[in-house]
Formats: C-alpha cells, sequence, structure tokens
C-alpha cells in the first residue's frame, strides 16, 4: 500500500514560499545574533584596560586628585610645568562622561576615579543597565569606569572623620546640599555618600587588596603622605613604574611642586581642573584644594563618637586602616 514517489503530490505553492521564507529568515535571525554577540564581545574589549593601565581611585575628599598630582609630576620631564589641568590631560578622571567615551586602554598608563568596588561591572557591554547608586548619574559608573575590570589599582584613603568633614563643605559649595544643612543632617542623608557610604567604600577596597595579595593593588594613606612625603612618594614611584629608580632630586622636585601651598597658588593663578568649572559655573568661590589638614575633621565634630552614632560601620572600618586603635 506505500505510496508511489512519482505520484506524490508536491506541496502547494505558498506553503513551499512560507517554508523558504522561515528559513531565510531563520539564517537572518542566527546572523544578527552573531553580529550582536561580536560586537558585545569588541565592546567588553574595549572597556576593559590594559593589565599595565592604573585606576587611582578613592572616596571624595581623600587626595586623589593630590596622588594625580603626584603621579603627573613623576610622568613628565619638568614638574614645574605642572598644571590641574595637564594633571586632567594626563590621568583623566573617569567620573567624567567624556573621559569615558574617550577611554583607550595602553593610550595612558592611568585614569583617576571614585567609584566603589564591587564584584560585577554595573554597566557597559557587558550588562548595561543604570547605576543605582546614591548620589550619582545613572550612568556614571559605566565601564570602563568599572573597578572590577582594573587589575593595578591605587587606592588612596584618608580618617573618614575628615573625609566627610571637607566632603560636606564641598558640596555645600558646589550647591548640592543645602546651604543651611548641618553636619548632623548632612552624614544622615544620601548625599554624604558616593554610590555607598564611607565605610563600605573602603572597606571593600581594603578586602580586595587583601584577597589578591600582591602587588597590584596599593594601598596610601594621605597622612603618610604627610608624616613621611619623601618614602611614600618613593613607594608610589616603585610601584607605578616597576624596575625603574627615581632620584632623589626628582623626588624633591615633584614634592615642592605638589606641596599645598604649591597646588593653592596653581589653582589661584591656573584655575582648577577643568570639570568643575564646565559642571558648576556657578561656583565661583570653590577651591579644590581647600585646607590639606590630617585633623580638619575638628571643624565639624568635637569627638569621634559624633561620627561612629551616625555612620553605620564607621569604627570598624577607621579600625581597620589604623585610624582607631583596638
Amino acid at each position: 500500500n506505500r505510496t508511489d514517489p512519482a505520484t506524490k503530490k508536491p506541496p502547494p505553492p505558498g506553503l513551499t514560499a512560507w517554508m523558504s521564507f522561515a528559513g531565510v529568515f531563520a539564517a537572518l535571525i542566527a546572523v544578527i545574533y552573531q553580529l550582536t554577540a561580536m560586537q558585545r564581545r569588541w565592546g567588553i574589549e574595549r572597556e576593559t584596560p590594559d593589565p599595565r593601565d592604573v585606576l587611582i581611585v578613592s572616596f571624595p575628599k581623600s587626595g586623589s586628585n593630590w596622588v594625580r598630582f603626584l603621579v603627573v609630576g613623576l610622568i613628565v620631564r619638568d614638574p614645574s610645568t605642572l598644571t590641574f589641568d595637564l594633571a586632567e590631560r594626563l590621568v583623566p578622571d573617569l567620573e567624567y562622561g567624556p573621559n569615558r567615551a574617550k577611554f583607550e586602554k595602553s593610550t595612558r598608563l592611568a585614569w583617576k576615579s571614585h567609584q566603589p568596588y564591587r564584584e560585577r561591572p554595573q554597566g557597559g557591554a557587558e550588562q548595561p543597565q543604570r547605576c543605582g547608586l546614591a548620589n550619582m548619574e545613572s550612568f556614571q559608573c559605566l565601564c570602563p569606569n568599572c573597578p572590577a575590570r582594573w587589575r593595578r589599582v591605587l587606592y588612596v584613603v584618608r580618617d573618614g572623620r575628615s573625609v566627610l568633614c571637607s566632603y560636606y563643605h564641598q558640596q555645600r559649595q558646589l550647591g548640592n546640599f543645602e546651604q543651611e544643612g548641618t553636619f548632623d543632617e548632612f552624614l544622615r542623608s544620601d548625599k554624604a555618600k558616593y554610590g555607598v557610604a564611607w565605610p563600605e567604600h573602603v572597606t571593600a577596597y581594603g578586602d580586595l587588596a587583601e584577597r589578591r595579595g600582591d602587588q597590584s593593588i596599593l594601598v596610601v594613606r594621605y597622612e603618610d603622605l604627610h608624616a613621611e612625603p619623601d618614602a611614600t612618594l618613593r613607594k608610589i614611584a616603585e610601584w607605578y613604574v616597576p624596575g625603574e629608580t627615581v632620584s632623589d632630586d626628582k623626588l624633591h622636585d615633584v614634592l615642592d611642586v605638589a606641596s599645598f601651598d604649591s597646588m593653592r597658588r596653581i589653582e589661584a593663578e591656573r584655575g582648577t581642573v577643568p570639570l568643575f568649572d564646565e559642571q558648576y559655573p556657578e561656583a565661583r568661590d570653590f577651591h579644590l584644594v581647600r585646607q590639606g589638614r590630617v585633623d580638619g575633621w575638628r571643624q565639624c565634630a568635637n569627638e569621634s563618637a559624633f561620627f561612629d552614632d551616625r555612620v553605620p560601620g564607621f569604627r570598624a572600618a577607621m579600625t581597620a586602616f589604623g585610624y582607631y586603635s583596638n
């Protein structure tokens, strides 16, 4: 009872056309999927720093602009030419959107950031989504401004009491916090955070350094730069370019031009970081270099308990970085 193949009827013309279209459509979808995957891989590759590149990162008002000045002083032939504009051009700030767009790995040795550390990048080609962080633009954490992608990190930490006091004054100067707002109100608000609160920010990088247990992360204390500038800058120089020796004369020249008085003079005569001028044109009295003191926090509070009571995790973070004794 088998049907003779010669007498088997061909499918209707309409069905044949539909099957042909379905095949072409499936092939097109496969090509689009492959192109999308390739574009995503290319995007991730473009956003991923070279293992030699360095990210200078800190919570705001911790001294990262000072450290950037020092690093640029080590790079340039004549440290006396240093300005904030030159520092921004040689070590761009990835918090500024146009700098993220211009990012090309290995074209510079260092970039600057304030991003908190999170295990998975929260933006860019790998995970295109909003940052979802407090007191931050929606796409500010887009890669390459995602520390998890960076192999070499120079983390600058400062006494959290002075950080938050200085940050309070800066936020009021820039109009991001009410002029009449008290320091107590500031500490209890999201305005005291940069994505996360200070204890979470510093603890995440401290934990990262401990987990890696190698020389890929250098933690520099702001107070050590004040107390032992020569030794601390030499440590930075030896870590920044392994195997190269910087002369004592060069170190002293860099420290001279990056002194507090010199940086205040340069800012007054040559201008501050350009992105502040662009983003906050009304903040005419704004100074990036404010006081540079290690005990500046006493202008905001009389005792450490004031911070311990208002900022969760503050005491533990201060103890971990040697600011409180056990």
